[in-house]
């Protein structure tokens, strides 16, 4: 599991429970204890293949920096930064708009969208098959 995950897990429960306070002060009923958990499920399931997923998709994204790519571009570089951070967004508007407008990518997608309040818990909502489905637009960024 990623460290920064670890260390703002914490921090992220304390915003939860800060915001369930406000919650009941302001006498609002957003926070349905069922959907909450549902919430944390996803992510804790998430985090839990995360490893193999992150393993499979690096993989394949060092064969094509390695293999396939015509050049590389210097690390130490500020255009290299900018490239890889425009880069990164680029494709991931793409898959996000592919998820939201095909049935395959709705399918690694849906589970983002099915809480029934929206509150800090639905950052928890992941897929766990979505890394799978975002692979393919990040690797020409290793081409």
């Amino acid at each position: 599991m990623d460290k920064s995950i670890v260390w703002a897990i914490p921090i992220f429960f304390a915003l939860l429970g800060v915001e369930i306070l406000a919650s009941k002060i302001s006498r609002r009923k957003d926070h349905l204890f069922a959907d909450m958990v549902s919430n944390i499920s996803c992510g804790l399931g998430e985090q839990l293949t995360g490893a193999f997923a992150k393993t499979a998709v690096f993989l394949v994204y060092i064969y094509l920096y390695h293999a396939v790519a015509p050049f590389h571009l210097a690390s130490q570089s500020p255009a290299t930064w900018v490239i890889g951070l425009l880069g990164v967004d680029f494709s991931f508007y793409w898959w996000n708009r592919f998820c939201h407008r095909t049935h395959l990518g709705w399918a690694t997608h849906v589970a983002h969208h099915q809480s029934q309040d929206y509150n800090l818990s639905v950052a928890f909502r992941q897929s766990w098959t979505a890394k799978f489905s975002l692979a393919p637009f990040h690797w020409p960024l290793a081409i």
